[in-house]
């Protein structure tokens, strides 16, 4: 099927590499993504010293202000702040507490009780420097279900920064085709948004239309993908291949089918099978489609491996 672009992955240095902070996380899942992804590992309490910002973060507390915060950053590293504002997503570690989602605590003043708790610095800061990425923690992305998501998110994110680059009106078209399923998977008014955006883009300039797809694709994907729309696109797949099935290759498909809406198998065991039969078949109209090709299938989690095995 289609090549993919890297998408650009920014990960906490202690979960692949040697770190003073932290130990190491193993996980085979890092290694292969370096042949996938532009990987760039980031220690932030040693890249930005952010025990300075830490100390005014306390002072500080929520009423420090944000534009303040970006200077700070910037004279502490320049040029990993222009770095970060051009990522695609992050795996961080969540223990620390400046990559902490959401259990940092906050103070009134230094040396007080705590009030409450707020995500992690460096957390607050991405959002200020590239809002648009995908942040994810190296413990949740240990879920199947989670890091397939991630993976479907990020790969697309960096399908789309390729085709703002080219500033071709013709690469969002190819684009806006073959990513239409994956979109109205994550929600069917945004596929009909991006429609009429797409229908009308000869009325506006290309610059214009393209920060309005990037909105609405924005909006798409700050939610997980919608079981139900991807059932609906499975089952329609499923009856236009159901005349070259075995009565076998029916049952395990709506047996995964059934298991995939009750959160007992990941999506991709299902995707794997419809892209099987759209190779076998070569049903040209569906293999340009990406959800059924989203990422490198080599990143798929094992259990997900284990399981097409057996079927």
């Amino acid at each position: 099927m289609n090549k993919f672009v890297k998408p650009k992955l920014v990960i906490s240095k202690c979960l692949a590499y040697d770190c003073s902070n932290c130990n190491k996380h193993n996980d085979t899942f890092f290694e292969k993504l370096e042949d996938y992804l532009e990987i760039i590992t980031i220690c932030p309490e040693a890249d930005l010293n952010l025990t300075e910002l830490k100390e005014i973060l306390i002072k500080k507390n929520n009423l420090y202000n944000q534009n303040k915060l970006i200077e700070e950053i910037k004279v502490l590293n320049e040029d990993l702040v222009d770095l970060l504002s051009e990522i695609d997503g992050f795996i961080l570690k969540g223990e620390l507490s400046s990559c902490n989602s959401m259990n940092c605590k906050f103070y009134k003043s230094y040396g007080d009780l705590y009030l409450g708790k707020e995500i992690g610095l460096f957390i607050k800061a991405i959002s200020l420097l590239n809002s648009k990425s995908i942040i994810e923690s190296h413990s949740r992305i240990d879920d199947i279900s989670i890091r397939e998501e991630f993976l479907r998110k990020i790969f697309l994110w960096a399908r789309f920064r390729r085709v703002q680059k080219s500033s071709s009106l013709d690469s969002l078209l190819n684009f806006h085709q073959g990513n239409k399923l994956l979109i109205f998977a994550y929600g069917s008014k945004y596929i009909e948004e991006l429609n009429d955006l797409i229908s009308t883009s000869s009325r506006d300039s290309l610059a214009r239309v393209l920060r309005k797809y990037e909105l609405k694709l924005y909006q798409a994907l700050s939610s997980e993908i919608n079981v139900a729309n991807s059932i609906s696109i499975l089952l329609n797949c499923f009856r236009f291949f159901s005349k070259y099935l075995l009565p076998t290759e029916k049952d395990i498909f709506l047996k995964s089918l059934e298991e995939y809406q009750l959160n007992q198998a990941p999506l991709s065991i299902l995707q794997y099978m419809i892209s099987s039969w759209i190779n076998n078949y070569q049903v040209s109209h569906l293999k340009k489609q990406r959800f059924f090709n989203p990422y490198p299938r080599e990143l798929m989690e094992v259990k997900s491996s284990e399981l097409m095995l057996q079927i």
